[in-house]
């Protein structure tokens, strides 16, 4: 069964835009970028599949703490510490996606505390300072675990990472752009939403994939 509601930030909205956007999936992901859309001003709708979850948003909205959603979730254990062990899988990950990037002409923006300026610079001593401040932030956050971890741990549901990379896979593929760590971290995800079990060792594979 699906469903369909208009995101709301409770938040005051910017000057109201004419580009409107359609979200497909509203849970940690979803939920978070339709509501920084509809803070900016943009006319939002997300679609869920969940019935139940629609309903909620419709009577209530969506409420976003600054900073608590981030994306990671192959591991049981605070986001900042598995960063800080792996960097390296970190900016292997960015540096393939922000090649599919390049090649299609799309600039990428900042989001919260994350800066991608560094990451698509390819300068390792940029990256590195960019990764420690990240990494700070995320220790002061009181939820350390990520919105993904949340939807396969808690919430019992398939997350949003296949949906929202596959079109970055898909670019990939045409223009013959070799992504092998993150097609390996979207099938990971696949796993852990089976019930596999999480595993730091899984982080480790991500580096493996570069080799």
């Amino acid at each position: 069964m699906s469903g369909q509601c208009v995101a709301a930030a409770e938040t005051d909205r910017e000057e109201p835009s004419e580009v409107s956007y359609v979200i497909v999936g509203c849970g940690a992901i979803g939920g978070t970028l339709g509501h920084h859309l509809a803070r900016g001003g943009h006319e939002v709708t997300v679609v869920d599949a969940d019935a139940e979850h629609v309903r909620a948003l419709r009577e209530r909205g969506i409420v976003v703490m600054r900073g608590d959603e981030r994306i990671a979730a192959l591991a049981d254990a605070p986001m900042a510490e598995l960063i800080d062990r792996h960097p390296e899988v970190m900016h292997a990950l960015a540096a393939e996606v922000y090649a599919v990037a390049r090649a299609e002409g799309i600039a990428l923006e900042p989001f919260d505390a994350f800066d991608p300026a560094p990451y698509a610079s390819g300068d390792a001593a940029a990256m590195d300072a960019a990764t420690h401040v990240l990494v700070a932030g995320l220790r002061t956050q009181a939820k350390d675990r990520s919105g993904i971890w949340r939807d396969i741990v808690v919430r019992h549901r398939p997350t949003e990472v296949p949906t929202h990379y596959r079109p970055v896979l898909g670019y990939a593929a045409q223009r013959g752009i070799a992504v092998p760590c993150l097609e390996r971290l979207v099938a990971q995800i696949g796993e852990l939403e089976a019930g596999a079990p999480m595993a730091e060792q899984r982080i480790t594979d991500l580096a493996g994939a570069l080799r």
